[in-house]
This record gives C-alpha cells, structure tokens and sequence, in this order.
C-alpha cells in the first residue's frame, strides 16, 4: 500500500468485515496487518500517543458491552463502529437500539464508522462514506476528517471529486441554459424529478443528445407521486371563502402551467434545430 509509505494506518474491523456476526476473530482485513506500518484493531484496546488516551472500539454488536467499555476506561476519545442511540440510519430512521454514548460523561469526542449517513451532535460524530454510494446519500455531504487530539480540534474537508447522487425538478433545469445543465449533470448520478402531467412531454433521450461532452454517470426521470384530486391538493391548507377567490387560484395554476409548457416546447425545439443540422452536415 503506497499510502502506508507515507503515514501509518489504523484498521478498525467493522460488520462487514467479520465471517461471524459478533466475533472479530475471523475477518477480511487482516491481510493488512503484514504490511509495514499498518495496524489492525479486532477487539477493544485503549491506546495513546502520549498526550491523550483514545479508546479503539471495534464492533461488538453488544450495546451493553459497548458503553460498558466506555465507563470503565479512563479515555479522551473514542475510535469506534457502531450503533448510536440518537442518531440515524441511512435510510433517514432513528437509532433506537445502540449505545447510548451521549449519556456518558467525559467523552472529550467520538467518532465513529458503520452508518453512512456523516452526522455530528456535540462532540458525537459519524464520519460516514467518504463518497456517495446510493440515493439515499443525497444532500449529505461527504468527505474526510482531520483530527488533532492534542489541541481537541477536528477539521472537515468537503469531497468535491467524487460523483454524488442528486434529485433535480423539471422545472429548476428549464430555468437553466444547457451549458448550466451540463455542469451540474456533469460525473453526477441525477433524477429529473418530473410532474405526472408532463412525463408525456418531457423526452429525456433528446434531453441527454443536448447535454454535449456532459461526462454525466446517469440520467434518470422520476415522476411525482400521483395526485388524484389537484384542485384538492392546490386548496389544501387554504381557507377558501367565496368564489372569485377560487377561480384566482385556478388561473394562477394555469398560468404556471402554461408557462413549463412553453419552455418544454423549447427545448424540443432546440433538439430538432440541432439534429436537423447534423443531417445536413
């Protein structure tokens, strides 16, 4: 490993690297452990490096056990992978059974892998993916901890260069040149989320033929949740007191709509004007 040249490596073995459920004993990265300054850590053990004490907290699987070796070590910091209650999964839902470090008096900080999702809360930290790796990490942000344990202090850098998951409205790309469009398609994976009443008109192919040198991953359309009753749906939360007022809001929906219309149908028509030009080249 080159970057072992260049600083040592520490290993935490997590859940998917195990064979057995709770036991690190059989794991997939210990191949590592025979490279030159590489260290890999299957059970618990507090380290230090002289100035602070930082407990190395592998899984477990035991929430229990887990907060037990907390309270029962004198430490600074944790280094762990686990479930902590309070925080959330990927998929957005609360934590409910994991450890419940953020009880535990005179934590100075904790990070920690296993969920995806990059969390903080006071000094409790998930440090996620380092990248995008599904939907469900759209609008979180990644990238890669420093810490100084000496000074207690951690920066976070934003990853910029990896591809990153991405819904976009129909109606926001319309507002936009192609040039604009082809920058934020650009090394993306992206939904076009496009309403039920204009999933006949909007023609994603021709879209993409537009998109020139867009060195996109994918481009994918997703329609809105049906609506069964709009004029429900545009009264709702509105207290509608006569007439006139109805018709108001009828219009302005129809105005709106007529608008994303017209820029459909320029769009279409800056695909025709470019292909036909191709044709007589």
């Amino acid at each position: 490993m080159e970057l072992s040249e260049i600083l040592p490596i520490h290993f935490i073995t997590g859940n998917h690297d195990i064979y057995k459920k709770y036991d690190t004993d059989v794991n997939s990265i210990v191949a590592f452990k025979y490279i030159p300054n590489v260290t890999i850590y299957e059970k618990p053990i507090l380290v230090t490096n002289g100035k602070s004490k930082i407990l190395v907290l592998p899984w477990i699987g035991d929430q229990e056990l887990e907060e037990n070796y907390v309270k029962d070590n004198d430490l600074d910091y944790v280094f762990a992978h686990t479930n902590i209650a309070g925080f959330k999964y990927d998929n957005n839902r609360h934590i409910h059974k994991g450890a419940r470090f953020t009880d535990i008096k005179g934590i100075k900080k904790l990070f920690s892998g296993h969920i995806h999702k990059r969390q903080e809360f006071q000094q409790f930290i998930y440090i996620g993916s380092p990248y995008h790796t599904k939907r469900s990490d759209i609008s979180n942000q990644k990238g890669v901890y420093v810490f100084n344990p000496d000074k207690n202090k951690h920066v976070f850098t934003p990853n910029t260069f990896s591809p990153t998951f991405q819904r976009i409205p129909l109606e926001t790309i319309l507002e936009l040149t192609l040039k604009e469009a082809s920058k934020i398609f650009h090394n993306n994976y992206s939904d076009i989320i496009v309403p039920n009443k204009y999933i006949h008109l909007f023609n994603l192919t021709k879209f993409i033929d537009l998109l020139e040198d867009c060195d996109y991953k994918k481009i994918e359309t997703v329609g809105e949740r049906k609506i069964e009753d709009e004029l429900s749906d545009v009264m709702d939360g509105v207290d509608i007191k006569d007439i006139l007022t109805l018709l108001e809001m009828s219009i302005d929906e129809l105005a709106h709509h007529m608008k994303v219309l017209v820029k459909l149908k320029v769009l279409n028509n800056i695909y025709y004007e470019r292909a036909s030009k191709e044709e007589v080249e």
